[in-house]
């Protein structure tokens, strides 16, 4: 999932990090 939406806050907040 793009962004990961479909996932728990504690996902798409890692991933962001990993983005930056």
């Amino acid at each position: 999932v793009i962004g990961g939406y479909d996932a728990p806050p504690n996902y798409w907040k890692w991933q962001i990090s990993l983005q930056k």
